[in-house]
């Protein structure tokens, strides 16, 4: 039986769960400042929020009942990951291209969860946010664990540092937003040629990092080289 909180004899139940766009809302208070309380349990239940602040100074037990149900609610246990949701299918994120692997890290960067869902099973931005958040959470899940694996694998490329979901692990300047970063990053792929973009956001991602590699490390190898010139030339 679901917990109601009873205000002027209507029952407003919360959920045991709540849906994409739901729980990006709930997620952005606070739960740890008690003058929020009464704004999270009214946006969980519906009820109107005047009563639920009579509430915390009349009956302060219910509404920390209440709030621990909300907790507990937004705190996403471990379910299995849905290869298919619907008639819409998981990204196979090995196969990524280049582009695809970058539009993903910067809705990720940006911490756009239901925009995250949307891409990850190609499929509409209004379908992703009616999602029961338990359904659809393990495939970001799987996606953070995933990304972080890549960066560890490429560390030297992008100075990686373990962090999650931030700007810390996008690639080179941190300066730039990560969209102006990732720009400047694919037009050392296109050797600077405008033309030459499209090809190269449709090359395997890995493809591309392996070359991106190479190229940082064959500049690396000029650079000590002509320090170690100079340092000749000094001594001379």
């Amino acid at each position: 039986m679901k917990f109601a909180v009873r205000i002027e004899d209507k029952s407003y139940e919360i959920p045991d769960s709540f849906t994409v766009e739901k729980w990006m809302k709930l997620s952005n208070w606070n739960i740890k400042q008690k003058d929020e309380w009464p704004y999270i349990v009214a946006a969980a239940t519906g009820a109107p929020i005047g009563p639920l602040q009579l509430m915390e100074t009349e009956d302060p037990e219910m509404l920390t009942f209440a709030i621990s149900l909300v907790f507990a609610s937004l705190n996403l246990t471990s379910k299995g990951i849905q290869s298919k949701i619907d008639e819409y299918t998981l990204l196979n994120l090995e196969t990524l291209t280049l582009g695809e692997f970058i539009d993903l890290d910067v809705i990720a960067i940006d911490a756009k969860i239901d925009q995250l869902i949307s891409s990850l099973y190609k499929m509409p931005i209004e379908k992703a946010k009616a999602l029961d958040i338990t359904i659809a959470y393990p495939a970001i899940v799987n996606y953070n664990s995933w990304r972080r694996s890549v960066y560890q694998s490429y560390k030297e490329l992008f100075d990686y540092k373990d962090t999650h979901l931030t700007e810390e692990s996008s690639p080179d300047d941190k300066r730039l937003t990560p969209a102006h970063a990732w720009y400047e990053s694919v037009m050392v792929l296109c050797d600077g040629k405008f033309e030459n973009i499209d090809y190269v956001v449709r090359r395997p991602f890995r493809e591309a990092f392996n070359w991106l590699a190479w190229k940082k490390t064959k500049m690396n190898e000029e650079r000590m080289h002509m320090v170690e010139l100079q340092n000749k030339m000094k001594k001379a």
